[in-house]
């Protein structure tokens, strides 16, 4: 992945440690973008678009897509194609992460403009079955499901110029905003003679790399020396 100028004053390299890039999204408000890179887990970095310097990193997760809010003050990571679905809120300005969720056969998904809702949606012809789409506020509430025998296209009206930016609401954070499914899961499959090992080992990684507040730069340089000299 490289950064380069149309008037060929700048071209770099921008990478963690190789591997494929799932997925590049520049930020709509300012001069930098995330990028999800490496096999999965994959890293997801914020870089600046002038130098394309690393600023923050958000860990290591099962995410392969990056959705901006029209205001660049949220994203959303989610896990989509042959991955689960799971979906990662993050507010960019307080580095946090604000909740999750998971959309399984989940085709796309699009930001409201104000910037505060999620629209997700299964269209035909790539999802024969289960045809719906589902909203969910910037916490990753799910507010409403929809469901359709048939849906080829979803999109929100366009209202520019409406809405402002504003921050999360001071009284719904995290902690109060998890979000608790009422479906009960069923027992995970294991097939016979199998020890679940591989399986625990691909959890151990997820959850080894995810985190829930962003690093900086410096942040990640200090804990990297630090690990070294234990």
């Amino acid at each position: 992945l490289y950064l380069m100028r149309a008037d060929g004053s700048l071209s770099v390299a921008v990478k963690e440690k190789g591997g494929p890039v799932h997925d590049v999204a520049w930020c709509p408000t300012k001069d930098e973008f995330l990028v999800l890179q490496g096999d999965l887990p994959c890293v997801v970095s914020l870089y600046d678009g002038r130098q394309g310097k690393m600023q923050l990193d958000f860990g290591k997760t099962r995410r392969n897509t990056v959705r901006w809010s029209p205001f660049g003050r949220f994203f959303v990571l989610g896990g989509f194609g042959q991955l689960a679905g799971d979906l990662d809120f993050w507010d960019r300005t307080s580095k946090q992460m604000l909740g999750q969720n998971r959309y399984e056969c989940c085709v796309d998904c699009q930001w409201s403009s104000d910037g505060r809702s999620l629209l997700g949606w299964t269209t035909s012809p790539r999802m024969r079955v289960e045809n719906r789409l589902e909203l969910f506020d910037y916490l990753g509430r799910r507010l409403f499901k929809l469901d359709f025998e048939e849906l080829y296209a979803v999109s929100w009206r366009p209202a520019p110029g409406v809405y402002e930016d504003r921050p999360p609401t001071p009284e719904r954070t995290r902690a109060n905003s998890q979000v608790v499914e009422t479906t009960k899961k069923a027992a995970a499959y294991r097939a016979p003679m199998s020890s679940g090992t591989l399986a625990a080992r691909l959890r151990a990684e997820e959850e080894g790399g995810a985190r829930t507040t962003a690093r900086t730069a410096k942040e990640q340089a200090a804990e990297a020396a630090e690990a070294k000299v234990k």
